[in-house]
């Protein structure tokens, strides 16, 4: 590039000028799907469960998460916005449902934006117990007499 000043002599100068293009072409890309994990409802709040992991092949500014999803998951899950791990929002005890989908987004926080999106399946164990009966064995006698067709014989009884 050459610039000149209109004095007489005329004076000029010269300098190198580098342009560099920087194209945003590719968006985000989630590494390792499909997500799913499965967590017992006595998870603490905070506790880290899952991490989504993306990559952006022509990344010009900051890799950012975010979520959403089908309710009511975004109420009891959440995502660190910078490393992309998902933690427990809310007490599980507090609802009865057992899968959650949460709606993961990865976007380059430059312009113009290119965004991913991928599910986080999160399954909650809520009974970790099975069922017992109260008694150890149930124990009955009858005569074919004293059978009548469709009558119950006996009433066992389990706690869960």
């Amino acid at each position: 590039m050459e610039a000149c000043d209109d004095n007489i002599p005329q004076k000029c100068d010269t300098a190198s000028v580098q342009i560099s293009v920087i194209r945003q072409n590719f968006p985000p890309q989630f590494i390792d799907t499909p997500y799913r994990v499965t967590i017992s409802e006595f998870r603490n709040v905070g506790d880290e469960i899952i991490k989504v992991i993306a990559e952006d092949k022509d990344q010009v500014g900051k890799l950012v998460f975010s979520a959403n999803g089908i309710a009511p998951a975004p109420t009891y899950f959440d995502i660190d916005a910078v490393s992309g791990a998902v933690t427990v929002a809310k007490d599980l005890q507090s609802d009865r449902t057992v899968i959650y989908t949460l709606r993961v987004t990865a976007y380059d926080d430059a312009e113009p934006t290119q965004v991913a999106s991928t599910d986080v399946t999160v399954i909650v164990q809520r009974n970790a117990h099975a069922p017992k009966f109260r008694e150890g064995q149930y124990r009955i006698t009858l005569s074919e007499k004293d059978a009548t067709l469709g009558e119950p014989i006996v009433t066992v009884e389990a706690d869960n």
